[in-house]
């Protein structure tokens, strides 16, 4: 039942979508994306042995978590305009071509 929802609600949703919204990934992009997901990971890690880090240095604790949330946060706010950019360039320039006579 609830598989067949799904398959179905994924079928309407690619019926209403022009063309998949994946431009190509340039060099960039690509560093930006893993530097992005490196951030992300290291203040997974840092979240996850805070208990223990705070024990050491609370401050400097507080502090890492703050400077690599902030970093994240640039960063994955780059990345995601830059992409959105590029796809948005990529469509139109697809649709460009397909009217094109």
């Amino acid at each position: 039942m609830i598989r067949e929802r799904f398959a179905t609600s994924i079928l309407r949703l690619a019926g209403q979508m022009p063309s998949p919204m994946a431009a190509p990934e340039t060099p960039r992009l690509r560093r930006w994306r893993k530097r992005f997901i490196r951030l992300l990971v290291l203040l997974a890690l840092l979240t996850w042995f805070a208990p223990a880090f705070g024990l050491i240095a609370p401050v400097g604790t507080a502090l890492a978590w703050l400077g690599l949330a902030c970093a994240a946060l640039i960063q994955g706010a780059v990345w995601v305009r830059a992409k959105t950019a590029a796809d948005a360039a990529w469509l139109a320039e697809l649709r460009q071509r397909s009217e094109a006579p």
